[in-house]
């Protein structure tokens, strides 16, 4: 799967409908996928489904993973969810998606205890 593919299957089973039908839309161009960044760092929380589950770190934590960050970074590679916690661990405001898009963390800007673990 691509990053777009990912990003696209996460946020349909993660947030409410209305939501991520926005987002998967915006991610078709390089503007909407600059929104969509900025969508982390506020608005993104508030969306996420109250069905969605929340996985032990263990269930994903050695797979691969796309790396979602504001200003710029829009699914860039890791090679574990574990790596790129390490790398973000200090940083707030980013989201990282499993390849297949099943499993996600997403740590709001300003929010650090905030930080979730979502499985869809």
């Amino acid at each position: 799967m691509t990053a777009d593919d990912a990003f696209r299957r996460f946020v349909t089973g993660a947030l409410s409908p209305d939501k991520a039908e926005r987002l998967a839309r915006l991610i078709a161009t390089p503007r909407g996928k600059r929104r969509v960044l900025e969508t982390l760092s506020h608005d993104f929380s508030a969306a996420i489904s109250k069905e969605s589950a929340t996985p032990d770190k263990q269930a994903f934590w050695s797979q691969e993973c796309f790396v979602f960050r504001p200003p710029q970074t829009f699914g860039d590679k890791r090679e574990s969810f574990a790596v790129a916690y390490d790398e973000l661990s200090s940083t707030d405001a980013w989201l990282i998606v499993s390849t297949d898009g099943k499993f996600g963390m997403h740590r709001p800007e300003g929010m650090w205890d905030d930080e979730r673990t979502i499985a869809t």
